[in-house]
This record gives C-alpha cells, sequence and structure tokens, in this order.
C-alpha cells in the first residue's frame, strides 16, 4: 500500500471509530407509548378481571439498547419478544403483551413495570385501568 492510500485509510478508520465505539443507547431511548389506558371489564366468578395491553418499543437510535430485566407487580403478567436479556438493534423492536389483573371493586388503578439494565436509569411502562361508569 503506498503512503497516500495508506493515509487515506488511516483518515477513514479514524472518521469511523466514533461510530463504532460506544454504540449502546439508553433505555429512555426506546421510542412507543409508555401508558395505555384501558377499561375493566366485569368481575370474573374470582372478583378479579384480566386487562390485556401491548407495548411496542422502538430503537430508533444509532446503537444497540440493552434490555437486562423487567420488574412488575405480583398481580401482571409480561410475555417479550425477544425473549429478556435482549440487545435491540437500530430499528428493532421489543414488544411486550402485558395481562394486569384488576379487582373492579377497588376502583380504577394502576398496574406499573419496569424495564432494567445495570448502570441505566429504569423505563417504566404503565397500565391505567378505569372502571367504566356505571349507565
Amino acid at each position: 500500500m503506498n503512503a497516500g492510500a495508506r493515509a487515506c485509510a488511516i483518515g477513514l478508520a479514524t472518521a469511523l471509530a466514533p461510530l463504532g465505539a460506544g454504540c449502546t443507547a439508553r433505555l429512555a431511548d426506546l421510542s412507543g407509548p409508555r401508558t395505555v389506558t384501558e377499561w375493566i371489564p366485569a368481575a370474573g366468578p374470582d372478583g378479579m378481571s384480566e386487562v390485556p395491553a401491548t407495548f411496542v418499543l422502538r430503537n430508533s437510535t444509532l446503537g444497540t439498547v440493552r434490555v437486562e430485566s423487567l420488574r412488575l407487580p405480583i398481580s401482571t403478567e409480561v410475555r417479550t419478544d425477544p425473549p429478556l436479556p435482549a440487545s435491540i438493534g437500530p430499528g428493532g423492536t421489543l414488544r411486550l403483551v402485558v395481562t394486569g389483573r384488576f379487582w373492579p371493586a377497588d376502583g380504577a388503578a394502576i398496574r406499573a413495570l419496569r424495564l432494567e439494565t445495570a448502570g441505566d436509569l429504569p423505563l417504566e411502562l404503565t397500565i391505567d385501568g378505569r372502571v367504566k361508569p356505571s349507565e
């Protein structure tokens, strides 16, 4: 390789280095709705109602978002695609299918879950369960 080509290659590598280094994004960089409001249906035989909600979070950065774990209340179930722990690359999505259990007799309530990664602030997602007014 001649000196000019070598200098060009070094310059190109130097210019691209910041793009390759530290290609991680934060949980807060995931875009999409953070709160879903749903009606709480009539209670079943056990006095409880299940309220489904789906969150789709998109990584619109050039880095990768790492999601290591999920913290949720006992009365909530979650399935994620991809399964956790997951690395969501640029343009990728994380889908969370959530089922919150509510007791209509208690009135409106919120079920909050938190996505977590070591060294990053948690990202909170909520289901805001509302009781339909009597007609």
